[in-house]
């Protein structure tokens, strides 16, 4: 799990351990819903993208998601999930 404000760059930290560790599954979770960090940590290759304020609950579910090998990207605390990333 890393945060995509990540001191050092989330999505560039992101790219590096998803480069270095082949099916290494990486989950963003949040507190920016934007569009744009959305979409520059799909690029980097993130498996999912989840905006703080979802309930614990929720949260074990994308996580069992992620372990499924599907791809699990938030657009709100409150807002289901994609099957794919955010479009580019």
């Amino acid at each position: 799990m890393l945060d995509v404000r990540f001191p050092g760059g989330g999505p560039y930290t992101a790219q590096q351990i998803v480069h270095a560790v082949p099916g290494m599954r990486i989950l963003v979770f949040s507190a920016y819903g934007d569009q744009g960090a959305r979409t520059e940590t799909a690029e980097a290759g993130v498996a999912g993208y989840l905006v703080k304020g979802i309930t614990n609950a929720r949260l074990l579910t994308e996580v069992r998601t992620l372990g499924d090998a599907t791809r699990a990207f938030s657009s709100g605390p409150t807002s289901s999930t994609a099957a794919s990333p955010p479009p580019t």
